[in-house]
């Protein structure tokens, strides 16, 4: 059984008696208490100190570069550079993002392959993963 890390205290019951499918509930409690129909519980237990999370990808930025050839061998150009972070982060051939400053849709900020910069003559601006 799965419990949300998103909720606070609580756990899962099977309740080995019940007549339907659905046999596994969520239960806000977090200390255990001795069934008398035999019921299983399993406890949410915190997250291990000094961790809060998976780590979260950084970027170099710099003016006038790009990075070379799109991921995923296409242009997927997108308004935000934020939209375009997230999207890079998720794509595994994608070593950054460059800002295309002379192209005409609002869709500048594009997904690279490249991982290293390139001076560009066109004033472009590029992150890279760190």
């Amino acid at each position: 059984a799965v419990v949300s890390t998103q909720s606070t205290g609580g756990g899962v019951t099977w309740e080995r008696r019940h007549k339907g499918a659905d046999k596994f509930t969520l239960r806000k409690g977090n200390a255990f208490k001795k069934s008398p129909s035999g019921e299983k519980s399993w406890k949410k237990l915190p997250p291990p100190k000094g961790r809060r999370g998976p780590r979260k990808q950084r970027y170099r930025g710099k003016n006038g570069v790009y990075l070379a050839g799109y991921a995923g061998g296409k242009r997927h150009g997108f308004k935000s550079l934020k939209q375009a972070l997230d999207k890079c982060n998720a794509v595994k051939d994608c070593g950054g993002v460059t800002f295309e400053r002379k192209h005409k849709g609002a869709d500048k900020f594009t997904l690279r392959k490249g991982k290293s910069f390139k001076k560009s003559p066109s004033g472009e601006k590029s992150w890279v993963k760190a």
